[in-house]
């Protein structure tokens, strides 16, 4: 809910309602009654869509080994 609002806070007029159903759907309800639906697909990002941290990096392994002490 929070996200769909950030994202559109400059273009809802002052009264606009969001409510997000379990699925993800957010319906958009304007001051005058009128309505706009997200689907939960638009809306929401999967996790088995984002990257972890390790799918992103690619770690540096140095050419020479160092001695630990």
């Amino acid at each position: 809910k929070k996200n769909v609002e950030e994202a559109n806070k400059d273009k809802f007029p002052a009264g606009t309602e969001v409510t997000v159903g379990d699925d993800g759907t957010a319906m958009i309800t304007y001051p005058d009654g009128s309505k706009d639906t997200i689907s939960g697909d638009k809306a929401v990002e999967g996790k088995s869509d984002a990257k972890s941290d390790a799918e992103k990096i690619t770690p540096n392994v140095p050419s020479t080994k160092e001695p630990v002490a």
